[in-house]
């Protein structure tokens, strides 16, 4: 799948411009990045939920999440059992920090202080090393310049992102008609991938 740097180029050839402009590369990727979360918002695509393998680790109560994670919607155990979710409040501290067994309870606490990562907490603490099942809602990706980086979109939603970089840019500045040009082509690209989105929800 297409980096962000080819994202990054791909826009700034539409521009017209020399890939080496710092500056100009900087603009983009800010332009690039807000394509990103307004279109993440904007939607409720399939893929921003996945499924993911968990490591229950013996004696281990705590878990920082992913940095992709935005919440958990759902977590099993080793044999497929849904663990229950409860508040933060219901949890017996003392409980939590002695008992041993198959996990049965979850909760969302706070965020970790250090990472600012989201975390969850289990009881009673796994008595063994295995891996469950975790449902997670997904974050739209930090768009950084650089080929190991990439969206969370897939790849047939790029020409999107590139027209809403170039909607921006061109509205920025000062060529408000190019703008709306580039908006109404978006606008009946995203009109596409909703209709795509549907077929993929109706299919599973």
């Amino acid at each position: 799948m297409p980096n962000t740097v080819v994202l990054i180029n791909t826009v700034m050839t539409r521009l017209n411009a020399a890939q080496t402009d710092t500056q100009m590369r900087a603009d983009v990727l800010t332009w690039l990045q807000q394509a990103e979360d307004e279109e993440w918002a904007l939607v409720d695509y399939w893929f921003k939920v996945e499924q993911r393998a968990f490591s229950f680790v013996q004696a281990i109560h705590s878990y920082v999440l992913d940095p992709d994670v935005a919440t958990v919607q759902k977590l099993s155990d080793h044999l497929g059992n849904p663990l229950m979710l409860v508040p933060d409040y219901d949890f017996d501290l003392n409980l939590k920090k002695i008992v041993l067994g198959t996990p049965e309870f979850w909760t969302l606490v706070d965020r970790d202080q250090n990472s600012r990562l989201l975390k969850i907490e289990i009881w009673p603490r796994p008595d063994a090393n295995v891996t469950g099942l975790a449902r997670y809602r997904l974050r739209a990706a930090t768009l950084a310049d650089d080929t190991a980086n990439f969206s969370r979109f897939p790849e047939e939603f790029h020409p999107l992102l590139i027209q809403r970089a170039l909607e921006f840019v061109t509205l920025k500045t000062g060529k408000p008609q190019e703008s709306q040009v580039y908006a109404a082509r978006a606008e009946s690209m995203r009109a596409s991938m909703i209709a795509q989105n549907n077929e993929m929800r109706a299919a599973r």
